[in-house]
């Protein structure tokens, strides 16, 4: 997945994101919502050593996630809502990164953005 990132691979990296969190017993997330998703997300690039701010504060919003590594950024928009398809999340989260563009204080960085 670290690879899929490198690469902006980010259906590659939805889809292995999404196997991941199938193996979660349906117990241990009934009534999950996307915070419970965010928390498992956010620890889980933790510890594959990714330097990971969460609820980023900016001058028109928050971002939910922005990973960094040596070589570029990614700013993740957290969605799940059981009733929408993956496809539908990730295209609402991609517009709602570029609506808001809330990427403006990361653009001045001089790595790689990805979201």
């Amino acid at each position: 997945m670290i690879e899929q990132l490198k690469n902006m691979d980010n259906l590659g990296f939805n889809d292995n994101l999404n196997e991941l969190l199938s193996e979660i017993p349906n117990i241990l997330h009934q009534s999950a919502n996307e915070y419970y998703y965010h928390s498992i997300f956010i620890k889980w690039l933790a510890a594959l050593g990714f330097k990971v701010d969460s609820e980023v504060s900016t001058n028109i919003g928050r971002i939910d996630s922005v990973l960094e590594t040596e070589e570029f950024i990614a700013i993740c928009e957290i969605k799940h809502d059981e009733k929408k398809s993956h496809d539908t999340l990730l295209k609402e989260a991609m517009n709602q990164i570029k609506e808001k563009n809330t990427t403006q204080s990361i653009l001045k960085r001089t790595k790689r953005l990805f979201y």
